[in-house]
Formats: structure tokens, C-alpha cells, sequence
């Protein structure tokens, strides 16, 4: 996995998420690129985001540990309101 910040790129490229073959890179702090130095008051087309580069396989690894995650938590809220439900009707 690899991180940089303040990465340049086109509107194409600097969407939330793009998988590609082998590789994804997903994009948060997406804003337009003002370059300071730059006297015309015409609108860039470029833009400047956070990235985080990571292999499809470390990218799809990542998802399924959130699954895990979604699963076990959606569990437990199922089984606290099951004793809860309990309670109320055994009172």
C-alpha cells in the first residue's frame, strides 16, 4: 500500500475510486487545483486529492475484513435486541 498527499491529476483521474487490472486507488480531499503562482483567473481542469494505492488483492482484502466486521456487528445488534425484546414481554 502506498499513500501520497497532494496529488495533481485530471477530473478523470481524480474520481473516489478507480480499480484498474491490478491496482486501485482511491481518492478522498478531492478539490480543484489552484495554482497560486498562476496570474490568469481561468479555471484549472485539474484537481488535487489525497491517494492510497493498494493491490486488487490488498483492496479486496480490506472489503472482506469490513464484511466480517458488518456481519459480526449486525449479529450482536440482533442478539441484544432479542434479549431486549424478551425482557419486555417476560415482565
Amino acid at each position: 500500500m502506498k499513500k501520497s498527499k497532494d496529488v495533481i491529476g485530471s477530473k478523470e483521474s481524480s474520481k473516489k475510486l478507480i480499480i484498474g487490472k491490478d491496482t486501485v486507488y482511491i481518492h478522498t480531499n478531492i478539490r480543484p487545483y489552484v495554482d497560486k503562482n498562476d496570474k490568469k483567473k481561468e479555471k484549472s481542469e485539474l484537481y488535487i486529492y489525497d491517494e492510497v494505492q493498494m493491490s486488487l488483492h490488498e483492496y479486496l482484502e480490506a472489503k472482506q475484513q469490513e464484511i466480517d466486521l458488518i456481519g459480526k456487528s449486525q449479529s450482536s445488534t440482533e442478539d441484544l435486541l432479542q434479549e431486549i425484546i424478551l425482557k419486555v414481554y417476560s415482565e
